[in-house]
């Protein structure tokens, strides 16, 4: 599972690549230490469950607020909210949506809403479809 795993992880960051804000795991101390902010911040993460990758969106870089994707499903944290769990059979690609304003863009899965104000429409767009690779690999 874990080589098969690295291989899926780093075949995603080769093909979505991202400037800034996103992070794959397997991907250098940087990636890493933005996953695991994350986790200790917002995703409760079981010992079975492997990170793939975290968004952080918040201006300050600790990555206590954004979105992390793992094996199960997708933990959200946006600035001043509790943290939402949305697992992967929760939801398939019509559930998925995003609107950009001018001051505002947004990724809406399943209902639940997360905060991708500082992100690219082009960034926006790209993170949509690697949370689908991700729910279309590991849902059930």
């Amino acid at each position: 599972m874990k080589k098969n795993l690295k291989n899926f992880v780093r075949s995603l960051s080769k093909s979505y690549r991202f400037d800034s804000d996103v992070y794959f795991s397997y991907n250098g101390s940087k990636s890493e230490s933005k996953i695991n902010s994350a986790i200790a911040y917002y995703a409760d993460i079981d010992s079975d469950e492997y990170p793939i990758f975290c968004y952080d969106s918040t201006m300050s870089g600790d990555a206590s607020d954004g979105v992390l994707g793992s094996t199960k499903g997708i933990y959200i944290h946006n600035y001043q909210e509790e943290p939402h769990f949305i697992s992967y059979d929760d939801f398939d690609e019509s559930d998925i949506e995003y609107s950009t304003g001018f001051f505002s863009k947004k990724i809406k899965i399943a209902g639940e809403t997360i905060d991708a104000a500082g992100m690219s429409t082009d960034h926006l767009k790209m993170l949509c479809a690697v949370i689908l690779e991700c729910q279309h690999i590991f849902s059930r």
